[in-house]
């Protein structure tokens, strides 16, 4: 026993040294955004909704969490679990100040538990396929590096991606589930209580954070329950032959699976009146989005159904769901996933597949699947139930597995079953992402490591095996590592969720690098005299004599197939400023940049006279500009400003993508945004114009007639990012293939 404690700490400890050195890996990605307590605009839901527990209620202030809260009645509500927002109480209470600023420090909680649970979960499979044999250093080398790769390599790592709540209930869900599996298969092991009771804690908080993936877990627990009935479902479902004289043990497994479901409906019956699903209708954003709206009139009012099955099953296992670029990060998503059926998705984002992203965790959990499936379908002698250690795979002679008496990975068809569930759950949802992969890693953990010390056992069996598994797991893992990082790190920049000059600050940088190395002619730039419609994704386009630089997310649904501005000049719709106002006595509205010609549209400043400065923009043409004010404008929020201070502005209204922006010191003071209209409809939401003016108004009386102040045009040098695109210094604005 001594020994085998010894061989546990070691084999312990290498998990841990892989699992530090991924979550090293980890909290860097996470600096990405800012910072390890970095806020965002969609990371703090939970404290909204932890702030109402304090006041005892399940509904938050109406407007508190946007387009995302869920309108019941005159309440608003949030539809994520809430345990992580349970979590937060003791937090809150103590550091006041992080409020809004747990999302990141939670996510990397969130992965140590999984990595813990991934752990403990390694080294029961590994006395399913290899017992008593001795922890070698090739073993903890390898098995540090499953560790590492989960973490560092893995959906997991892309979550870091961003500090956002969505991302957050991915971490949560796949970290308790884990955690779930593993106390379910201690207790199918070894039946005691308070394994039991942890399986359904675990499942618990797992279904209370996500409720897809935590399905799974308690699904898994119900499956025992049922299997527990006769001899030949105990076979089934591979339970070891102590089993056979546990005759009442559904009654305790009922009680463990009942009180997750039962709390499950609670919350979903206080918030929503349905005891298992949520009204998609409910949503704001379903009540005022174009495509929600136009998917949900397709779909009986749901976001789920089995016709977009076909279409997310392929794109999450096929297996060339991966681009390889000559700029950094030199890997990109794939094109947006094919529609099979012709049927209308609520959302298809750029996505890559389980088998290019994470390969490791595909191949070895394909071989540890069919080993844990594989008795199902052939039926055993009586004295072959366990499986048994062979000396013909042993090196020297030596036993190398499981015991006569042990059970083998048939044990785990439970926790396969309930892993499947978990991922397959949101296979049938009408929307496609890249963090919902997060789903599948319980399966790819469980049958992952069922997988690796089947193929450990075989390279220990002929010792000239073992460099040439490590070399391949090592090479996988860099690889891995790579891939998932690179896409974190593109997605970070990229996606449509994220500011315009987020974006163009990358994709600049990206060429700067370039050329640097490899060097030579910028990649995927293309000229011409005006902007087509938007080309295949990461596709540069630069207007005339680089009068603006833009790029294209490509073909995604909804379809945001709009030009992202890099780089733009007066020509293209940027106007850098220099404004100073002054104290008035009474609220002015004051013009800012009129652009006039068949349409009047203008950006303009309403400044109250205490010393409040509020952007907002005004258009004629367009039927369907919500307006609360008489004057037509529709403002933002205020902001101080001092008398006679000199500040930068920043204005866009670009005719080119239809961008209508207003950046005051550095913050966004405006930014136009209407859900009801169509992507072609924003794109070309700003009109030609034949005039500009700037600080006055000579075409209508709905502001003062200049600026009751000073507003100073600053010049604006040719885009930096001009001398990196392998431009001529003066073109003629022919098209042109780089």
């Amino acid at each position: 026993m001594a020994v085998a404690n010894t061989d546990r700490r070691r084999y312990l400890r290498a998990c841990g040294i892989g699992g530090a050195a991924g979550v090293a890996v980890f909290v860097r990605m996470l600096w990405v955004n800012g910072g390890i307590a970095a806020g965002s605009l969609f990371g703090g839901f939970y404290e909204t909704q932890a702030r109402a527990f304090h006041r005892f209620q399940w509904n938050v202030p109406l407007g508190s969490l946007g387009i995302e809260a869920f309108q019941i009645g005159l309440k608003q509500y949030e539809y994520y679990g809430p345990w992580p927002a349970i979590m937060r109480l003791p937090f809150m209470f103590l550091f006041p100040s992080m409020d809004g600023r747990w999302t990141q420090p939670s996510m990397l909680l969130a992965l140590v538990v999984a990595l813990v649970a991934a752990s403990r979960l390694s080294w029961r499979i590994r006395g399913l396929v290899r017992a008593d044999a001795p922890v070698t250093r090739v073993e903890c080398f390898l098995v540090g590096l499953f560790t590492f790769v989960l973490a560092a390599g893995s959906v997991l790592l892309f979550l870091a991606s961003q500090a956002w709540v969505y991302h957050e209930a991915e971490m949560w869900g796949c970290a308790l589930a884990l955690a779930a599996f593993d106390a379910l298969t201690a207790y199918i092991l070894e039946p005691r209580r308070s394994t039991l009771i942890a399986t359904s804690v675990f499942a618990g908080m797992a279904i209370l954070s996500r409720a897809s993936v935590g399905f799974g877990a308690v699904l898994a627990i119900v499956v025992l329950g049922a299997a527990t009935f006769t001899a030949r479902t105990r076979r089934l479902v591979g339970l070891p032959s102590a089993w056979d004289e546990r005759r009442r043990a559904w009654l305790p497994i009922g009680v463990a699976a009942g009180t997750p479901i039962v709390a499950y409906m609670y919350v979903n019956y206080a918030k929503f009146q349905s005891l298992f699903v949520f009204p998609s209708t409910k949503q704001l954003f379903s009540q005022i989005g174009v495509y929600r709206k136009a998917m949900l009139a397709q779909n009986h009012n749901s976001l789920f159904g089995f016709k977009f099955f076909p279409t997310a099953l392929l794109q999450y296992i096929r297996p060339d769901a991966l681009q390889f670029r000559s700029l950094v990060p030199f890997v990109e998503f794939p094109r947006t996933a094919h529609v099979i059926g012709g049927v209308l998705f609520d959302t298809i984002e750029p996505t890559s597949s389980v088998p290019s992203s994470m390969p490791i965790f595909a191949v070895l959990a394909t071989i540890g699947f069919v080993a844990i499936v594989r008795g199902l379908f052939h039926r055993r002698r009586p004295a072959d139930t366990a499986t048994t250690a062979t000396t013909a795979g042993a090196p020297n002679g030596t036993s190398e597995g499981t015991s006569d008496t042990a059970p083998g990975l048939g044990v785990l068809r439970i926790a396969i079953i309930g892993a499947l569930a978990s991922g397959f759950t949101v296979v049938p949802y009408s929307y496609i992402g890249q963090r919902y992969m997060s789903d599948f890693v319980p399966f790819l953990v469980i049958a992952g490591l069922g997988g690796l010390h089947l193929v450990l056992r075989w390279a220990i069996a002929k010792p000239r095996r073992v460099p040439v598994f490590v070399t391949v797991m090592s090479v996988a893992t860099a690889f891995s590592m790579w891939v998932n990082a690179g896409l974190a790190y593109s997605y970070h920049h990229e996606t449509d969720l994220v500011p315009e000059g987020s974006s163009g600050a990358f994709v600049a940088q990206q060429y700067s690098w370039h050329t640097a190395f490899p060097g030579g002619t910028a990649p995927y730039v293309r000229q011409g005299p005006t902007l087509p419609k938007p080309m295949a994704r990461g596709t540069t386009f630069v207007v005339g004599d680089c009068q603006g630089v833009y790029w294209s997310q490509g073909n995604t649904w909804p379809p945001s197939e709009r030009w992202y501005a890099i780089a733009r000049t007066k020509a293209t719709g940027q106007f850098d400023l220099q404004v100073r106002f002054n104290h008035v006595a009474d609220a002015k509205v004051e013009p800012i940049v009129v652009r006039h010609g068949e349409h009047t549209q203008m950006v303009a400043a309403l400044v109250t006279a205490g010393n409040l400065v509020s952007f907002g923009f005004y258009t004629d043409g367009h039927r369907e500009f919500r307006s609360s004010r008489a004057d037509g404008f529709e403002f933002g929020p205020f902001l101080k400003f001092i008398p006679g201070h000199p500040y930068y502005l920043t204005v866009t209204l670009d005719p080119n993508n239809g961008q209508i922006s207003v950046i005051f010191t550095g913050f966004v003071a405006y930014a136009f945004q209407d859900f009801r209209l169509t992507t072609p409809q924003l794109s070309s939401y700003v009109f030609p114009a034949d005039k500009v003016e700037i600080g006055k108004n000579t075409v209508d009386s709905r502001t003062t007639t200049a600026v009751d102040g000073q507003l100073l045009d600053r010049h604006l040098k040719r885009p930096a990012i001009c001398g990196d695109l392998s431009l001529p210094r003066s073109s003629t604005g022919s098209s042109a293939t780089k």
